[in-house]
């Protein structure tokens, strides 16, 4: 638990970096939410436009990351790196369909 001085300066802090590590596990969860859409578009939609499911997949991490990796910084300066362990397992999200996807590939021998 956390020590606080008079001024409660301790637990702003805690609170802080709880709500910054909570916005980075909803950047994480819209990052999956636009490769669901990407697989989706291109299963099911049919478009001239070039590079059409892979633009919304872009997009999803574009919008996404900055934000998570700037609510993960902020969250350490809170807090410590032990203690924004939330942010950190959210962050490190992000690579893991990319790696997943290497790995198939690799495994398919293509």
């Amino acid at each position: 638990m956390a020590t606080t001085d008079q001024s409660g300066e301790v637990d702003k802090r805690a609170g802080r970096a709880h709500a910054l590590c909570v916005v980075t596990a909803f950047c994480a969860a819209g990052w999956y939410i636009s490769l669901l859409l990407t697989v989706l578009a291109q299963k099911h939609v049919e478009s001239d436009i070039p590079f059409f499911p892979g633009i919304i997949a872009l997009f999803g991490l574009f919008v996404t990351l900055p934000p998570a990796i700037i609510c993960t910084l902020l969250a350490v300066y809170f807090v410590g790196l032990r203690r924004a362990r939330t942010a950190w397992v959210s962050l490190c999200l992000f690579p893991l369909p990319i790696v997943i996807g290497l790995l198939v590939s690799i495994w398919r021998g293509n």
